[in-house]
């Protein structure tokens, strides 16, 4: 990224006022260049210090003999750690622009790229290095995102190629083409129909000898503790609320419905 070289201007002031604000602005780069460096030094002598302290006794000492939190240190201390070894020119940087670097989440190729422009002779700003790092962690995120998408295209490919191996071509073209909402609501009404004859498949032969053969149709109505699931409906008179299906109370004989007692 090539840096953007912005001049203000003065124009429309007062000759004395400009040269004022210039000189301003010239200290105050001078106060900021010797910020960097200081941060460094102070970072280097907190490294020392944590070899000589016993084990656990750092985080006090730099609260009591220093004034300021272990938060802190390690800021300083990975300031200089991250300029250990590289070209003095990172002292150049701003110190909002070198705690960036230096912290963990610091995109390499940025880091790299400050190096570079560094090793030339740029000295891109706090603004420049924001850009920069803001642009690779929308890609990175863009790249994550199609990573994730290409995934989840991946597991349905292969999910309706074992559908399609189970339950053939026609059925499954049926599928495709067919309404997916009322689909859901009959592949769920089935299933409870299924679980019923299940149960009653396995319950005792102890009701009434005039019983029907094969348990009767169940009515299935929405539950109201969950939008997508159907339960059985309960029998009015059934005092208990327990399912038809389950007490063995009830069957349907003609439009009659008969109760009798159990046992």
């Amino acid at each position: 990224m090539t840096r953007v070289i912005d001049q203000f201007d003065y124009g429309a002031l007062p000759a004395t006022q400009a040269d004022e604000l210039r000189a301003k602005a010239k200290k105050v780069r001078c106060g900021a260049a010797t910020m960097t460096p200081v941060i460094i030094n102070i970072g280097r002598d907190l490294l020392v210090a944590k070899q000589l302290l016993p084990h656990g006794r750092f985080s006090l000492w730099v609260e009591v003999e220093c004034g300021f939190t272990p938060r802190t240190a390690q800021n300083y201390m990975r300031v200089a750690e991250f300029a250990t070894g590289k070209s003095e020119t990172v002292s150049l940087l701003a110190p909002s622009v070198i705690y960036l670097l230096a912290s963990k989440n610091a995109p390499p190729g940025v880091v790299h790229r400050i190096l570079q422009l560094l090793e030339a002779g740029q000295v891109p700003t706090e603004r420049d290095v924001l850009r920069m790092v803001t642009d690779a962690r929308e890609i990175k995120a863009e790249r994550t995102q199609t990573t994730k998408t290409e995934l989840e295209a991946r597991k349905a490919d292969d999910l309706a190629t074992q559908l399609l191996a189970s339950i053939g071509l026609d059925l499954a073209r049926l599928l495709a083409e067919g309404p997916w909402d009322q689909i859901g609501v009959a592949l769920r009404l089935k299933l409870n129909s299924d679980l019923a004859q299940s149960l009653d498949r396995r319950w005792p032969d102890n009701f009434a000898a005039d019983a029907p053969s094969t348990p009767p149709l169940v009515d299935l109505v929405p539950d109201a503790n969950g939008a997508s699931l159907y339960r059985p409906k309960v029998i009015e008179a059934d005092d208990e609320g327990i399912p038809a299906f389950l007490d063995r109370k009830t069957w349907t004989s003609g439009d009659t419905e008969k109760v009798e007692p159990v046992g």
